[in-house]
């Protein structure tokens, strides 16, 4: 459904630099490219929404900044929101790092003078597809700067609250600093029904500590150091697995507890 308001505002965003399409042929401008673009990404069909994207952007070239201001790095992020539904993640990482500079690197002859309202959350996508790429160190960086500029906007921040406390847990559970990114995933579970915290949510929270987990597991330097992260593991479960609903095969697909003890 986020997805969803996010292609909802790519509409929003075209209203405010289209021009009206004439006729009943197809609009190969600027315009309408970005306005079919955004519609086959409401119906799902990713891959030729990313199709029509990259039409745009050679068609537009170098002139699509100087032409709309930086405002159309709006239409560079939801290129990457298309990208991310296709988990092309090297290019969806291009897309949003494009996004966050865009301003400054291709805006510098536009004729018109507007904001680029996606550039902060394009440092959390951002930084989520650095993690995809296993550059859990980068995506800590890109979520703590984007909640530098995000703070001043509680409304904004409070949308994405939740997929920020996961994904920046995991990341720190993953770069060794466990305590930090259990304690990230843990306010999920404590304030579950604030801040209006899915099951199915929560269980991706498990699933990603644990795959942390194991992976410390695996580098610690010995057993004892091994055991250490089991204890907390299992500490973790007995506080805050019983929250959750998980169906005997979802135990054996999260089954991250006895691949700790077998790590053993």
């Amino acid at each position: 459904m986020a997805l969803r308001h996010l292609w909802i505002a790519a509409l929003g965003l075209l209203i405010g630099i289209a021009s009206p399409a004439s006729g009943q042929d197809e609009d190969n401008s600027v315009e309408g490219l970005y306005r079919k673009a955004a519609e086959l990404a409401i119906a799902g069909q990713y891959a030729e929404s990313v199709a029509t994207y990259e039409k745009l952007f050679d068609l537009a070239g170098e002139f699509l900044c100087e032409d709309f201001g930086p405002q159309a790095g709006g239409i560079v992020f939801d290129y990457g929101t298309a990208l991310l539904q296709m988990q092309d993640w090297q290019k969806a990482r291009d897309a949003f790092e494009r996004c966050v500079k865009f301003k400054e690197d291709e805006c510098k002859k536009a004729k018109v003078q507007n904001e680029n309202t996606r550039e902060v959350l394009a440092l959390f996508q951002w930084g989520f597809c650095e993690a995809q790429l296993g550059n859990d160190a980068h995506a800590i960086e890109l979520y703590d700067q984007y909640l530098e500029k995000a703070k001043s906007d509680p409304v904004e921040l409070a949308k994405i609250r939740n997929a920020f406390k996961l994904r920046r847990g995991a990341s720190l559970v993953k770069v060794g600093r466990v305590d930090e990114g259990v304690a990230e995933v843990r306010e999920l579970f404590e304030k579950r029904a604030e801040w209006q915290v899915s099951p199915q949510f929560l269980v991706q929270g498990l699933l990603e500590l644990g795959m942390g987990w194991v992976e410390q597991a695996r580098k610690a330097p010995t057993p004892a150091a091994a055991d250490q992260i089991e204890a907390q593991a299992q500490l973790f479960l007995d506080q805050n697995a019983s929250m959750i609903d998980v169906s005997p095969v979802d135990k054996y697909r999260f089954g991250f507890i006895d691949r700790l003890k077998k790590l053993g």
